[in-house]
Parts: structure tokens; sequence; C-alpha cells
């Protein structure tokens, strides 16, 4: 587990989110001290598996996955803009001759078309920027090894 806190941080640039403000969203110096460092989740891992199934003389079949989990984190040092916690899956089949040479490959990203950020952060006069990952995407490849 990462705790990552602000052991002492006074004079941080802040975002000013009141609409009463002279200048809405405008820089403004806070006080930091105690907050989640950035883009530091608490708890993160990534785990995958792969499985060969052979298939005699027409090769063998690769069947892989790998699940990608995130807590969150907070995307400046205000802690006010957060993303929240994610999980994503990616997933492979791939087809092998026997003969090392020729591979097919299905693959998905995002398998469960889990939606968080890409980007994210607040910018002078306009707000919270965010940027949506990418969404669930497949496709095929083609390889061959000499």
């Amino acid at each position: 587990l990462l705790k990552t806190r602000f052991k002492r941080f006074p004079n941080a640039t802040c975002t000013n989110f009141s609409a009463a403000a002279a200048v809405a969203f405008a820089s403004i110096t806070c006080d930091v001290t105690g907050n989640h460092l950035p883009f530091a989740p608490e708890f993160k891992f990534n785990v995958g598996a792969s499985h060969r199934i052979p298939l005699g003389k027409m090769g063998g079949l690769v069947l892989s996955a790998n699940l990608a989990h995130n807590d969150g984190y907070y995307a400046e040092p205000d802690n006010v803009v957060r993303q929240d916690s994610f999980t994503t899956i990616d997933a492979s089949a791939e087809w092998r001759t026997s003969q090392r040479g020729l591979s097919i490959r299905l693959w998905v990203l995002n398998l469960t078309d889990a939606q968080y950020s890409g980007a994210l952060a607040t910018v002078a006069t306009n707000g919270v920027l965010q940027s949506p990952a990418a969404p669930r995407r497949f496709g095929a490849s083609m390889a061959y090894r000499f």
C-alpha cells in the first residue's frame, strides 16, 4: 500500500472553483499539507496469465489475459479533482503454426469497456480538463518469424 501525503506544502498553487471569485477558476495559493500526492493511488496491481493448448500438426493456441486495477488518485495537490478506481481487462488468442513461422493473433483491450480518464487536470479559466481513456477496442495481427 502506498501512503503518500505532503508532509509540508503551505504555498501550493491551487484552483479557485468558486463562482463568486473575481476570476472563476483562477490560480490561488493554498496549504495542501496532509493532502495526497497527485497520481499516486494507494493500491494498484496487475496480474496476467497465459495458457498454451497444443493442436498437434495444426500448431498451438495461446490464450492470454491481463487484469489491471487502480484504486484511484487525485490529479493535483489540492485534492479536488479525483479519478475514481477502475479495472481493465485485456485478452488475446494467438494461433501459432507448428513450424514457428506464421502466427495469427486476435486481441481485445479494455474488454469490459471501463470508463476512466486518460488525462485529468484543472485549467485556469476553463475548469476541469478530462480526456477519456480509450474505450474497448479489438483487432487482429499476423506475424511471420524467420
